[in-house]
């Protein structure tokens, strides 16, 4: 019975914490002018990516969150509140998904800051059952507060639907797609998107073939659904962006049960 009791007071616990969480309206966020040729300027995110932003040995990108300076610290602040401001429906899809890649991104690295010095972005906020900062209110946009997880899940992947979006959007961890050295541009999207996913997945963080096993970053079991119904269609995906060598011997793989693992680095993507 104590046990019985325990599970209710768990699974009510549980619940408390998922519903309390604000959820946006995905359907809110769908209304664009494709007819559009205004831009968004991103020169302020930009500045900041080409000062603190750097590729170490292994080509994982590591941001100084140490040396920026409070000058900077304020010039971030005021890119995202710019951002935040603007009338994102009036303009045209491309330039919306690049709005909400760099949005996210720049709003990661600021609660990232807020809290430094700290050693995983799962040690900011969060409770003991979902860790991290991803559920709290970070930014309101037309009048809506979203969160992080507002803007991935009830945003950028329901309305945009390209499964790229997941080596852009960055959670500030050395297992993450890197962050883009650059600001994602609606003009230059479609390649700037395709080569953030051959960066990634040419790494062994992401795809590695030890002997009989593959080796996948995690991000590819927690969000399988958007790259098919399951590891086997993740083959020729990868396979796109690997060497000629490496995709033959992932074709030729047999993926059954444990020839696959997963693996993804918490530790934060600081230089």
């Amino acid at each position: 019975m104590k046990k019985f009791a325990a599970y209710i007071i768990l699974g009510v616990l549980t619940m408390s914490v998922i519903t309390s969480h604000a959820k946006t309206d995905t359907n809110l966020w769908r209304q664009s002018d494709n007819t559009s040729n205004a831009v968004i300027s991103h020169d302020l995110w930009d500045d900041l990516l080409q000062a603190y932003l750097h590729k170490d040995k292994s080509g994982v990108n590591l941001f100084d969150y140490a040396n920026v300076s409070q000058a900077d610290h304020a010039k971030l602040r005021h890119y995202i509140d710019g951002l935040a401001t603007l009338p994102i429906e009036q303009f045209n899809a491309n330039e919306q998904l690049a709005f909400w890649i760099n949005l996210y991104n720049a709003l990661t690295v600021q609660v990232i800051l807020d809290n430094y010095p700290v050693q995983s972005i799962r040690k900011i906020g969060g409770s003991f059952f979902s860790p991290g900062p991803w559920d709290q209110e970070v930014v309101s946009v037309d009048g809506e507060s979203l969160t992080l997880n507002d803007i991935e899940h009830r945003i950028i992947r329901p309305v945009f639907g390209d499964k790229r979006i997941h080596y852009a959007v960055n959670c500030a961890s050395i297992g993450c797609p890197n962050l883009s050295q650059k600001a994602y541009a609606g003009a230059e999207l479609d390649q700037q998107l395709a080569t953030a996913a051959c960066e990634f997945i040419r790494h062994p963080r992401a795809v590695k073939i030890d002997g009989s096993r593959l080796h996948l970053s995690s991000i590819y079991k927690w969000y399988i659904e958007d790259f098919g119904d399951g590891v086997e269609d993740l083959r020729p995906h990868l396979a796109e962006c690997l060497d000629p060598e490496d995709a033959n011997r992932l074709m030729q793989l047999d993926l059954g049960f444990g020839k696959v693992k997963y693996q993804y680095d918490w530790n934060l993507n600081a230089f």
